[in-house]
């Protein structure tokens, strides 16, 4: 017995269940589909629409089949924080700030050094002094990849390797 489900929108033959299980009907035969996990774990099915396959995560075909979205929300959130967890249970539409705000408030996630660090910058040769909210704030001010500018920062780089870096002096307040 399967169990109840319904056709993904914009896949013909292709069905999925409230608790994230994906089925195909292709030939007349009802088979259930295998998931991937991708990269950052969540998991995600190739699904093919006139020819063409495409790669979807399984979250958001549960939350487009089952999840009312009358804010018209851009993303889905996993109550749990498990990204393989997909139950409409544990799913809900949610705002770019409001899924970031829950990754630090419910799953304890720790800010990393472009999000927490406020930093002073004094321009060596004028003598004015700046003061960012976050070191990608100062990468994007002079221009440099906010990645590099925190391994600068942290010493896994030589300073002296950035000519970008010379004329100032950042301290971390």
């Amino acid at each position: 017995m399967f169990p109840e489900m319904t056709e993904i929108k914009g896949f013909k033959d292709y069905y999925v269940t409230r608790d994230g299980r994906i089925f195909s009907n292709k030939r007349n035969e009802l088979t259930e589909m295998v998931l991937k996990e991708d990269k950052d774990g969540y998991l995600e099915v190739g699904l093919y629409s006139n020819g063409k396959r495409y790669f979807r995560r399984v979250h958001r075909l549960v939350a487009n089949n089952y999840i009312p979205n009358p804010n018209n929300y851009p993303q889905i959130n996993h109550k749990n924080g498990i990204p393989s967890d997909n139950r409409v249970e544990n799913l809900e539409w949610t705002t770019c700030a409001e899924n970031i705000r829950h990754s630090f408030r419910v799953l304890n996630r720790k800010p990393s050094i472009t999000t927490n660090k406020r930093l002073q910058v004094e321009i060596i040769a004028s003598g004015e002094i700046l003061i960012f909210n976050s070191i990608k704030d100062f990468a994007r001010y002079i221009k440099m990849s906010h990645i590099h500018l925190g391994k600068l920062l942290n010493g896994q780089n030589e300073i002296s390797k950035s000519k970008k870096l010379k004329p100032y002096k950042v301290t971390f307040l």
